[in-house]
């Protein structure tokens, strides 16, 4: 076959592009640090980077769900300190109470504070994380107790007894609340037989005004188990929080351990990567100067 100068400038060309972007290529795989660009550069390696991507975005969602139920788990547990600090409050207040020598004016005092306690544990059922009242359940736009116009019971419990979970893991969901109608025994959910805690209030201040020392002595019982109660979902919510630190924990390392993986698998190794580039350097002007010779030639050159 007979090699035309046309053929032959059109095969520098070639071989000059060609060079060029291996040149490219090896430039784009020093500077970034990365092996693979398109999927053609490595099909398998394509495959496996997409899949440990998607693993690393589901963790960072599993870890922003644990901070969100940290966060609300924290805020109830704090809470629930409290109410059961106030309970202990009721419960020394009825063991006061049953001193027969009770001064009118101690017994109105006594019936003051226990108000006062009533109060504090209704505005405490009502507490807010992020504009949500924590013990309402699903319908966390509203409060969870409000004054029972009608007096009895004194507070009326609003919200649902539905619980609000997340997901923490693939197949794991925990719950991030407890609803207020289990806390405060509102409509006996938590216990029968039981008042519920502003009712138990109540019925102490009338015992305490009416001198019945013997009745205060048998609704302390009541009085006990509302704060048993309160203790036991405490411990629940504090076993949940335990678990969310720990999933955290989980999560951080498998995101670590999936992110080495990853770069194992699209990240180019720097010496290998640098010897490359230098190489294809040489080779590109090699090429260049190959070019130049042959491009240049002109038609009088052939003539002579």
């Amino acid at each position: 076959m007979r090699i035309t100068h046309g053929m032959l400038t059109e095969s520098v060309k070639t071989n000059l592009m060609n060079n060029a972007k291996l040149y490219m290529d090896a430039q784009n795989k020093s500077s970034t640090g990365k092996r693979i660009f398109k999927p053609s550069d490595d099909v398998t390696g394509v495959g496996r980077i997409l899949d440990y991507r998607s693993a690393i975005a589901s963790i960072e969602q599993f870890e922003r769900n644990c901070n969100i139920g940290s966060s609300q788990l924290s805020t109830t547990c704090s809470t629930l300190d409290q109410i059961i600090a106030l309970l202990q409050q009721v419960w020394k207040k009825s063991h006061e109470a049953v001193n027969d020598a009770m001064t009118p004016e101690a017994k109105a005092s006594m019936v003051h504070e226990l108000d006062k306690l009533s109060e504090r544990l209704a505005s405490l059922a009502n507490t807010q994380h992020l504009n949500a009242y924590i013990f309402s359940g699903t319908l966390s736009n509203q409060e969870a107790v409000v004054p029972n116009p009608a007096g009895n019971p004194p507070y009326i419990y609003q919200g649902n007894d539905t619980n609000f979970s997340i997901k923490i893991a693939q197949g794991v969901h925990i719950a991030t609340m407890v609803t207020g109608d289990k806390v405060f025994n509102m409509n006996s959910a938590a216990m029968a037989d039981v008042p519920d805690v502003f009712t138990a209030i109540a019925v102490l201040k009338d015992q305490i005004e009416s001198g019945a020392t013997a009745d205060i002595s048998t609704h302390q019982d009541d009085i006990l188990k509302l704060m048993n109660n309160a203790i036991g979902i405490r411990s629940q919510v504090g076993a949940r929080l335990k678990q969310l630190e720990d999933n955290e924990i989980a999560l951080a390392d498998s995101k670590l351990r999936t992110k080495e993986l990853l770069s194992k698998t699209e990240d180019a190794d720097l010496a290998e990567a640098i010897i490359e580039l230098r190489t294809r350097e040489n080779v590109y002007q090699a090429a260049i100067s190959t070019a130049n010779r042959v491009l240049q030639t002109t038609l009088a050159d052939f003539l002579n």
